[in-house]
């Protein structure tokens, strides 16, 4: 289940504060969370959101639409919902 600002205690990697968010595969989250902030502060440190352990994540931009799943094996897709994100921003020019 996912909710607005549920990335939030994945990217801050306090995942054990909120009571009942992980409720199965504890350890997995736990990886994921680490991921997920790591790529946080590397992105804020430098620009650069690539970590190790992660595929390499080209800049976005509209030709290549390049975004990260964040799962037990993280991927890259490129311009991943198209079809959602044309609906949802028709002037974008995607």
């Amino acid at each position: 289940m996912s909710f607005h600002t549920a990335e939030i205690p994945f990217v801050f990697n306090d995942i054990d504060k909120i009571e009942g968010l992980i409720k199965v595969r504890e350890k997995e989250a736990y990886k994921l969370a680490g991921k997920i902030s790591q790529v946080w502060i590397n992105f804020a440190r430098t620009g650069n959101p690539n970590a190790e352990g992660l595929p390499k994540w080209e800049p976005y931009n509209r030709k290549n639409g390049t975004v990260m799943i964040f799962n037990d094996k993280s991927e890259i897709r490129h311009k991943h919902d198209e079809e959602l994100m044309r609906l949802l921003a028709p002037g974008y020019n995607f």
